[in-house]
């Protein structure tokens, strides 16, 4: 069942331990998410099995707040999220064979790719 809309952007933990992120009209099950990374700038970073990256800003009480920020970043699974030091960047890895690098990853308007690695066989 999916939270009320006022609802925070994660809830606690399901009868099946699993710790459920909601987005939208979207439930996203811990099951779905392969990788996560947060960044001492109060975001909170996932890659999941269907290529997407989502991102969430933190609120003081360390849980997840509104909708998130979400984007295709791989053509595979997500395997790897990593904020850069500064915290403003986020480099992802996926299994298509990829690294990238990301500027503005939990901004309001979105991702944008700064760089990428050739595509490894």
């Amino acid at each position: 069942p999916l939270p009320p809309p006022d609802a925070p952007a994660a809830s606690g933990v399901t009868a099946q331990d699993e710790i459920a992120l909601y987005e939208d009209e979207e439930q996203v099950r811990s099951k779905d998410i392969l990788c996560l990374a947060a960044s001492t700038g109060g975001a909170l970073a996932a890659g999941s099995v269907d290529g997407r990256v989502r991102c969430w800003r933190v609120g003081s009480n360390g849980v997840p707040t509104g909708v998130p920020v979400r984007w295709a970043a791989h053509a595979g699974r997500v395997s790897c999220v990593r904020f850069t030091p500064g915290g403003g960047g986020l480099l992802t890895a996926g299994l298509d064979g990829a690294v990238k690098r990301w500027a503005h990853a939990c901004s309001p308007g979105g991702a944008r790719l700064l760089s990428q690695s050739a595509l490894l066989p």
